[in-house]
């Protein structure tokens, strides 16, 4: 699940940087060879052609429908993250209630938080499903 939380990420951020990066470089670069401003001003109407705006219609109407498609799949892995969590927890024998009191008891109170710290394992220890009690 946590490879296709990243690849959903590296898959928004692909879509932002193609967005962005080629049209930010295509702008300075056209800036500078013709001694334009490159101040982030677009060009008039006049100087776009007809073909180049009906590319970024569809452009743009693809892009908006890839974000809505990837924030539903961000929206259910989610929703998966939070079911595992759930059952990790009630795994432990601990309502989600009583787990996110002595959270929250842990934020606030120094003793807790440290007996809390001080019985979770190192990361490289080899404990995979955290049931040791």
């Amino acid at each position: 699940m946590q490879a296709w939380t990243r690849l959903c990420a590296a898959a928004v951020l692909a879509t932002v940087w193609q967005i962005s990066g080629p049209a930010a470089m295509a702008q300075n670069q056209s800036g500078s060879s013709s001694g334009q401003s490159t101040t982030g001003v677009a060009p008039s109407s006049e100087k776009i052609p007809d073909h180049k705006i009906d590319a970024a219609a569809a452009a743009l109407q693809r892009v908006a429908k890839l974000h809505d498609e990837f924030q539903q799949q961000m929206e259910r892995v989610a929703e998966q993250a939070r079911e595992a969590a759930a059952k990790a927890v009630a795994e432990q024998g601990l309502s989600l209630e009583e787990y996110a009191s002595i959270l929250e008891t842990a934020q606030k109170d120094d003793e807790v938080r440290q007996k809390l710290l001080q019985r979770i394992p190192p990361a490289d220890s080899g404990e995979k499903n955290g049931t040791n009690k």
